[in-house]
Order: structure tokens, then sequence, then C-alpha cells
């Protein structure tokens, strides 16, 4: 049973202005739970994109975002004839012109964050062994309780240096590179544990796959990792049960691992097997309502968002669905309401 809507909404509203393929778009009135859908290459990634890198405020959230992309190596390093192609695929047509990125957080208030080119040029020093010059790119934001913090990415000997955010807004960016990560996974798991709030999620585990049992963290293999219980095959590595299963406990998880978060999902449908789609939703939901959470969720499966019917048949207030679209060369957003979306569903439409 879904339980009632909770009090505090998180994100209300957003506007991104020249960042990636977006000139501008805005959208208002969002939910507890928001699905991002549209063509390929129309920005449903790119929008994502935009609200982590607005909420942390920093440089970091963009190398993040690279290294989500698979784009970035632990190792970073770059002579400045590089510079400025490195940043020149966040802004519009890769042009260097400013990116204003905000949302309204209902409970926290508004946070801003500004990206463009530094006040000058700057010469590398000679001790570097580089002497050609860049420009730096700044990052200025406010958060929510009116902080402000500036950043520089500055070029040092072909590093890259910048002061951490001061203020950061609690999200976190789930896709196919970040969903099941042991470390970040275990931690969770493990504050969740001593929580003393772990039943809540084996128990929506057990409803979607009734063979595991227990989820337990163990000594394995000379570390920690976490262990599933499955009837007849005892205790394995729970990557090695199922895939969809992994990414199901890890979006579980990262939701109720933090009260009033934001959740970022990114391609949702990749490993559930389609029978699945509803159950996952449905525990998404429970989990967001539970933690005053909430979840923007991007997909291009249509199996994805009719799996939604059922719940949208009783609870379409908590669902908003924004589709991407290209008009005219440029993307814009077009938003529907839950009930909108589930009456689409009923009748047949197209709304991915």
């Amino acid at each position: 049973m879904i339980p009632p809507e909770v009090g505090h909404l998180m994100i209300s509203s957003f506007e991104i202005q020249k960042y990636r393929c977006f000139s501008g778009v805005s959208a208002k009135g969002l939910s507890r739970i928001n699905i991002i859908v549209g063509r390929s290459g129309t920005g449903k990634t790119a929008l994502l994109e935009g609200l982590f890198l607005c909420a942390g405020g920093s440089p970091q959230h963009y190398f993040n975002i690279l290294g989500m992309r698979g784009v970035l190596g632990q190792q970073l390093r770059l002579e400045s004839e590089a510079y400025d192609q490195f940043f020149r695929e966040m802004f519009y047509k890769f042009e260097i012109t400013p990116i204003s990125l905000r949302f309204d957080d209902s409970y926290r208030g508004t946070w801003t964050l500004n990206i463009g080119p530094g006040a000058q040029k700057q010469l590398v020093s000679p001790e570097s062994g580089d002497t050609a010059i860049y420009t730096p790119i700044a990052f200025s934001a406010k958060s929510g309780s009116g902080k402000e913090h500036e950043s520089t990415v500055r070029l040092e000997g072909g590093n890259l240096r910048f002061p951490p955010p001061s203020d950061p807004f609690s999200i976190a960016f789930l896709n196919n590179a970040t969903i099941g990560q042991q470390p970040g996974l275990m931690t969770r798991f493990s504050q969740i544990v001593t929580d003393g709030r772990e039943d809540k999620i084996i128990q929506a585990l057990q409803a979607l796959y009734e063979d595991i049992d227990d989820v337990r963290l163990v000594s394995y293999g000379g570390g920690n990792v976490l262990l599933a219980s499955v009837k007849g095959l005892g205790r394995i590595p729970m990557g090695s049960v199922s895939g969809g299963i992994n990414k199901y406990l890890s979006i579980l998880v990262t939701i109720r691992y933090k009260q009033r978060s934001v959740v970022l999902i990114d391609e949702l449908e990749n490993g559930f097997y389609y029978a699945n789609l509803t159950g996952a939703w449905k525990g998404i939901v429970e989990a967001c309502l539970a933690a005053e959470s909430q979840v923007f969720v991007s997909t291009h499966s249509n199996e994805c968002l009719h799996a939604l019917l059922p719940l949208l048949e009783e609870h379409s207030d908590h669902f908003t669905m924004i589709r991407t679209e290209k008009l005219q060369n440029e993307i814009v957003l077009v938003q529907f309401s839950g009930s909108e979306l589930r009456d689409a569903i009923e009748h047949g439409f197209e709304v991915r």
C-alpha cells in the first residue's frame, strides 16, 4: 500500500539556459516522481545533468558527469591547448557563452549556478613547461540558504585545481556506470542497517524477486561485499544473482539512504525484465514517499511507461511527465500531469 503524499516537495521548478542542447527550457509544478521521455538526442540525459550540476555548484560535478559518461580517466591531466576543448561540449552549440541553471526547492529555497568564461585569459606558469594561454571557466553558485560559492578551474602543470563546494544540495545520479557500484552501495546499505531501516528494502526486493530471503554485508574474498541469500543456492554476491536485482537494490538504497534528497535515474528500464517493471515502479514510489524524497527518471521504453498504469490509476497526483522534443532545431519541453499521462496510456497514444 502506497502511503499518502508527504508534506515536503523537493524541486518544484527548474530552468536551464545554454547548457548542452538547450537554448532555454523550464518546467514548473513538478511532482514526487518526474518521468523524462523523448527521442534519442533530444536531451533527456542532459536535463538530468543540468539538475545535477546546479545541485553541486562545483566543477567537481562536471567531472563526475564526464566520468559517468566514460570519457574521463582516473588521472586527469591537460595541456593548456586542450583546456577550452575539455569544457566546450558543456556549452550550447559549443560556444563558450554563459550557462544559467536554476531550480526552486519548496523546502530549501532557490539554487542557482552560472558557468562561463573568467574575466581574462591566464598565462600558465613557465615552470610548468607550458606557456600557452587559456580561458578559465568559472562556476558561480548560490545555495538555497543564500551561501555563495565561486570556483574558477585553474590549470597548474597539467592538473586542474578548484576549491570544493561550500553548501551542496543532496542529490544522487544513477546511470549504467554508477548503479550497483559496490563501494558507494555498501556504504549506504551499511548506514541503513546501522539505523535499523533495512527491512523495508529487503521486503521490496522480495516482492519483486521472491527467491531472495535476505541481504547482508559481510567480509568476502578479502573485502566487504553484499551477499544475497537465495533459495536453493545459499549466499552469493548480489552482483552474481542478477543485474536487474543489483540495480533495483542500488536504487532503493540510494533513495532511502538520506531523507529529503533527490535521485536522478537515467534509463530506468535497462536490466529489468518487462514483467517486473510495475513492481519496480511501486517499490520506487513507496521508497520516495517514505523517505520524503523525489526522483527524476528518464526512459525511452514504451513497456516501462505502460507498467506505470496501475500506479497512475490510483495515485496520478504523484507523477509528472516531461517530454523533450525538437522544434525548429531547438529542444523544447512539453509537460503532462499524471492524470494526462494515465489517460494517454489508457487510450493507446504514443507518449514517449
